[in-house]
């Protein structure tokens, strides 16, 4: 048995919904009622689960333990294993400091964005492609994943880029910012051009986004990463 969150499971069981919402005030949704929710089970039966495709998440620090939560949440969840599972740092790392909030941030937005790409697509391979810096607001960290996102497509990685972070664009109203702008145009142009797809979220707050130091403007502002060419 082992105990997550208040919750007893058993070896290979995922928790259930109802357990979640009764002990941590939470819903615990399985890949196959995401799947379910979004239409994709029907899609899913006929075949169509991305075999042939590759998945490539941007990430800032990415997890040391992201390919053995792969294997727990496949297992727990009977999902099969994706076809193949890379992660790649161009740019070098650093090492993992489990006291480093900002780190572990990053590591549970990686196990998420991993997790769940591959429940939606499990037939797809995946390319985990991570930067040794934080990627927050402003011009922090977007050169870095810029230069993760020219390597994908330089190296034809995979026709499918999920970008993993996002920032308010009030924050890039600078010379500098502004170059930043025009230098991901360039580059979602560049992978239109190589019938890439670049995916992206809508971000967490809507139109409420923080300034450079973490305040919420008092009016609704954009929020950066709204691309999709495909």
């Amino acid at each position: 048995m082992t105990k997550v969150h208040g919750l007893m499971l058993a070896a290979n069981q995922a928790p259930m919904d109802a357990d979640c919402r009764t002990f941590i005030n939470i819903p615990c949704y399985s890949p196959q009622e995401i799947q379910n929710a979004y239409g994709l089970a029907s899609i899913l039966n006929a075949g169509y689960t991305g075999v042939g495709e590759t998945i490539i998440i941007i990430v800032s620090f990415g997890s040391p333990t992201i390919a053995q939560d792969l294997q727990i949440f496949d297992a727990d969840y009977g999902l099969p294993d994706p076809p193949s599972f890379t992660v790649l740092a161009p740019l070098g790392t650093v090492p993992f400091d489990p006291t480093n909030s900002d780190q572990v941030g990053w590591a549970f937005e990686t196990t998420l964005d991993v997790e769940w790409a591959h429940a939606i697509a499990p037939g797809a391979d995946i390319v985990l492609l991570t930067i040794p810096v934080s990627e927050t607001e402003g011009m922090q960290g977007m050169p870095e994943f810029l230069l993760l996102e020219q390597y994908a497509l330089d190296h034809h990685l995979g026709k499918i880029i999920s970008q993993s972070w996002g920032a308010t664009e009030n924050t890039l109203f600078t010379p500098a910012g502004q170059q930043v702008f025009e230098d991901f145009e360039r580059f979602y142009q560049d992978a239109a051009q190589q019938n890439v797809t670049v995916l992206a979220s809508a971000g967490d707050v809507g139109s409420d986004n923080p300034d450079i130091n973490g305040t919420i403007y008092p009016f609704p502002v954009g929020f950066s990463r709204h691309r999709h060419h495909s």
